[in-house]
């Protein structure tokens, strides 16, 4: 069975403002935003030894997107097999993303990125 790595990018929350953000970009008032958007992925990166034992699982990694687009800093938040976490920041890390945009000024954003593995 084809080992996939599974990626899906949710926007946690603008950090400048604390508001949820659930579309790309939105007005709330006269404030504008623009959430990040994923523009380069990494390698998967699923190492061996987890495929070899057929390790499945979901990882819920919160970061830090800075206004260069660059994950500055990234956490687990949840997960469903702790030996996944260290692959799942690993490949959250090389991930470049659009920078988030306030009233079209860039702006550092918390990201929740779910990683799949199976």
């Amino acid at each position: 069975m084809k080992q996939i790595l599974y990626v899906s990018i949710i926007v946690f929350f603008v950090t400048n403002c604390n508001n949820k953000v659930k579309e790309d970009a939105f007005t709330h008032g006269d404030v504008n935003f623009e959430r990040p958007v994923l523009i380069t992925k990494s390698e998967n990166i699923y190492p061996d030894s987890l495929k070899r034992d057929s390790i499945k699982g979901k990882v819920l990694v919160h970061c830090i997107v800075d206004t260069l687009g660059h994950v500055r800093s990234a956490i687990i938040f949840k997960t469903t097999d702790r030996r996944l976490n260290s692959a799942a920041l690993e490949t959250v890390k090389h991930y470049v993303f659009s920078p988030g945009k306030q009233n079209d000024k860039l702006i550092e954003c918390k990201m929740a990125v779910s990683i799949k593995f199976e």
